[in-house]
């Protein structure tokens, strides 16, 4: 680089830095926002629908695992809801939710 010089002992901090190290911080920055692989991938010029992407920054995606398991949840508990119940929702007092204007709810409720 033309900041190196050597003989005097300096080298630049840029010393070894390459397009291709921006490249991967980058595409590594976007799997740790969370953006969708595929996305990622064509941003990163990748043309294998995120193939590639995924092998690479897998390890990045940790919390999505937990995202995913909870939509999973999420699902399971609201098909159970309707085989349960009558099918309707109850929208007039949700849990955890005062049941009139008083603030009391049924678990707070003293005799």
């Amino acid at each position: 680089m033309a900041n190196d010089s050597p003989a005097l002992g300096v080298t630049s901090v840029y010393s070894g830095f390459t397009f291709h190290l921006l490249r991967h911080t980058a595409c590594s920055l976007m799997a740790a926002a969370g953006m969708d692989p595929a996305v990622a991938a064509e941003r990163a010029g990748h043309t294998d629908g995120g193939a590639l992407f995924l092998r690479t920054y897998r390890h990045l995606y940790e919390a999505e695992k937990r995202t995913q398991a909870l939509r999973l949840e999420a699902k399971i508990l609201a098909d159970l809801a309707v085989i349960w119940t009558d099918g309707e929702p109850e929208t007039e007092n949700p849990l955890n939710e005062a049941g009139s204007t008083d603030g009391r709810t049924w678990d707070r409720i003293s005799g």
